[in-house]
């Protein structure tokens, strides 16, 4: 070992002393280095190892993958991007993981006959967030309302780059024009394999030449769980084309359409529609005959209905009810004006009301029991709007305690589960006094009941 001998030490320093001030003039302090440098390092170049770091790189994706928007956008203070500035570890493994680039949504705003600068920026990001998925299933959703009435084609010219990747695509929503589908409907692959969902909404204030042709995509009906169909209002499919979808699709466990209410072959569907799976079935009908009927026999299984301005008479709806005996909730929604066309009358509240004998007319030894046949024996919550002007208040009140008196009359023999929880009724009726009176014991009972009325002065 070399030792500095004390009577040399001061030339020593007299030498190091200015090549020292030198680096050190090179050189910034290290509290002084670029936040970009300290990213560029090793997070464990000045930390120790957090717990996060020692856990399996598989638990570290799944954690990340929470962390995750449903729709990440191509935004650095989003999704993947934004995880990947944390630290140069967090960014290798982000960039390793094809799933986090896998899905993504793409919004386009304002007008245009061409790509901009910033369209084409959004389409060289879409380019290479795809090639960093490599083959991994897409979960994709494009959103373009378009503004005014000159065709607006950028998302077409999107979504053509991402047709090559289709047969990749899991879940997917087009929120587009429809002159966007109708050009590249005869560009689409013939089968799409691992598609799952699909929403497909189609906007815009002028018809797409050609027509938009469902039936040219080749979708993979029995492969889906969620569809969502919402075309344009001059290609509406029928209930035809509807229950030629459900037949297929056993999977569903949501379906929402816009369809034109016709029926044009009811002959042709004799057999029940099984649809073991399907929570949500949302029908937004337009239009139609005097003579469509609902297809009955196929409603067996829905607990939840919900009609909202639907053209029906009080006979068609009466009929309608009485083949949903599993029905629970009820939401029924007709015009507050419309007083002559609303089906909402006392007939209807009376075919609803359930009938019971008297104890001594049982021979049950005090038993009572339903003397008809009960339309809706489950039902536990009922929402109405209608005019109000084709029922009266007493009907009202028989129905809602013939839907209570299964819960709270002793010695009552009732149909399973057939007890009323919830009753609200919006109408154009001045409030009553005897109405009110009544909504307020019912309420001290514990029963979630309101009635509301909408006057106007």
């Amino acid at each position: 070992m070399y030792h500095v001998q004390d009577a040399n030490l001061s030339k020593h320093r007299s030498h190091i002393a200015p090549s020292f001030e030198s680096f050190e003039r090179q050189t910034p302090p290290l509290a002084a280095e670029s936040t970009q440098s300290r990213r560029d390092s090793t997070p464990f170049a000045y930390h120790a190892p957090s717990p996060f770091d020692s856990l399996p790189i598989e638990l570290q994706i799944e954690i990340f993958t929470h962390c995750l928007p449903s729709f990440p956008r191509f935004d650095i203070n989003d999704g993947p991007l934004l995880i990947s500035r944390v630290c140069r570890a967090w960014k290798d493994l982000v960039l390793d993981t094809p799933k986090f680039w896998s899905t993504f949504e793409i919004e386009i705003t304002g007008s245009g006959t061409s790509l901009s600068p910033p369209d084409i920026n959004v389409t060289n990001t879409m380019d290479i967030w795809l090639k960093r998925s490599k083959n991994y299933p897409l979960t994709v959703r494009i959103v373009h309302i378009p503004v005014g009435r000159v065709p607006d084609q950028r998302s077409a010219q999107l979504l053509a780059a991402l047709i090559p990747q289709s047969r990749r695509w899991r879940h997917v929503e087009f929120i587009l024009p429809a002159s966007t589908m109708s050009s590249l409907q005869k560009s689409l692959p013939p089968d799409f394999p691992t598609l799952q969902s699909l929403t497909l909404q189609l906007k815009g204030l002028w018809s797409s030449t050609p027509s938009f042709n469902i039936s040219m995509l080749n979708i993979p009906w029995h492969q889906l769980t969620v569809l969502e169909l919402q075309l344009e209002h001059n290609n509406l499919v029928t209930l035809d084309k509807c229950l030629d979808i459900l037949s297929l699709a056993e999977r569903l466990t949501q379906f929402t359409v816009n369809a034109s209410c016709i029926l044009d072959h009811p002959e042709t569907y004799t057999d029940r529609i099984l649809l073991p799976k399907l929570e949500t079935l949302h029908l937004i009908l337009h239009g139609g005959s005097d003579d469509t009927q609902i297809p009955s026999e196929r409603a067996h299984a829905i607990d939840t209905l919900s009609i909202a301005y639907l053209p029906l008479s009080e006979h068609e709806l009466i009929e309608c009810l009485s083949e949903l005996p599993n029905v629970t909730h009820l939401d029924l929604r007709f015009s507050l004006s419309d007083i002559e066309n609303d089906p909402i009358t006392d007939s209807l509240i009376a075919a609803c009301t359930l009938l019971w004998d008297s104890p001594s007319d049982s021979g049950n030894q005090g038993r009572r029991q339903a003397i008809t046949k009960p339309r809706l024996p489950l039902l536990e919550s009922l929402d109405l709007q209608c005019s109000g002007k084709r029922y009266t208040v007493e009907g009202l009140l028989a129905f809602i305690n013939s839907r209570r008196q299964t819960a709270n009359r002793e010695g009552t023999e009732a149909v399973p589960n057939s007890v009323l929880k919830s009753f609200h009724l919006l109408s154009t009726n001045s409030p009553m006094r005897s109405m009110e009176k009544r909504v307020q014991e019912y309420r001290s009972e514990g029963f979630d009941i309101s009635v509301d009325s909408l006057v106007i002065r």
